[in-house]
């Protein structure tokens, strides 16, 4: 099974850090929520291209937690509110850069009600999707159809960690979980590529050109003697995360421009009221 492929073409022989980082040139981007000077961003990946009459729709994986964080901005709208801000000021906008175009994500899909509630790691995914003019094949990392991760085989990480612009991390798989006692590590790949804030999202690749993994967290201390670690990164198993995917039932659509716009009327309702 680990050799079978859900989407996109597996290379056959291996690919170098160079070949790899030419492919997420085309398909890696930034996610950004801003609402004025306050916002944060994390990365995501195209995985399906979908072609229409006028260009193609192209579906993009990345962390839930990347819209999770843009809903702390809430408080920054009732800050803007009470500053009179009009309302085109209060917005929250999540976009993403794309072929040098910026798109506006509105509506997402991810685990049932876990948006908005509390979520485990292997739960911390959201999909969505673009409308562009692209009318040309995007190039894109496959995705297994099983755990296609093994540990002791080198990975490479994509993102855009701090400020900087797209980069290329290397490491090695540590240990490959599925079910665990320890809830932080169901279904999550343990791996030594570096990563850190804004990389969350991006793809783990293997050599072939597979993207077995999202990265998503990292220990940076230990629970038990409170010391710090180092090289203890993760990344959610995507083979799981399209298993989860094929079950409707524990999906939803959400749509993240209704939530934005409700904070701004809670917000002009809180002025108008006090309460």
């Amino acid at each position: 099974m680990s050799g079978q492929v859900l989407m996109g073409s597996k290379s056959e022989e291996k690919l170098s850090g160079p070949d790899l980082l030419e492919i997420a040139k085309d398909s890696v981007v930034r996610i950004s929520s801003k609402l004025g000077e306050y916002g944060g961003h994390g990365t995501a990946f195209a995985y399906k291209q979908v072609m229409t009459e006028t260009g193609s729709t192209v579906y993009f994986l990345t962390n839930l937690h990347n819209f999770s964080g843009a809903l702390q901005l809430r408080n920054a709208v009732f800050a803007l509110a009470s500053q009179g801000r009009p309302d085109d000021e209060l917005f929250i906008k999540t976009s993403v850069d794309f072929r040098g175009k910026t798109y506006s994500v509105d509506k997402i899909v991810s685990c049932k009600g876990a948006l908005l509630g509390a979520f485990q790691h292997f739960q911390d995914f959201a999909i969505f999707s673009v409308t562009t003019d692209i009318s040309e094949e995007v190039k894109k990392f496959a995705l297994p159809e099983a755990s296609a991760a093994r540990a002791g085989e080198t990975v490479y990480a994509f993102g855009y960690p701090d400020s900087t612009d797209l980069g290329i991390t290397e490491g090695i798989i540590s240990h490959v979980y599925q079910d665990h006692e320890d809830p932080l590590l169901i279904h999550q790949i343990q791996h030594s590529i570096l990563i850190n804030p804004g990389n969350s999202g991006g793809p783990t690749v293997n050599a072939n050109g597979v993207a077995v993994g999202m990265s998503t967290w990292a220990r940076r201390y230990s629970e038990k003697s409170g010391q710090p670690l180092s090289g203890m990164n993760y990344s959610v198993n995507v083979a799981h995360t399209f298993e989860i995917c094929r079950d409707s039932d524990l999906i939803e659509e959400v749509s993240m421009e209704s939530i934005y716009k409700h904070f701004v009327a809670r917000a002009r309702e809180h002025l108008k009221y006090g309460s």
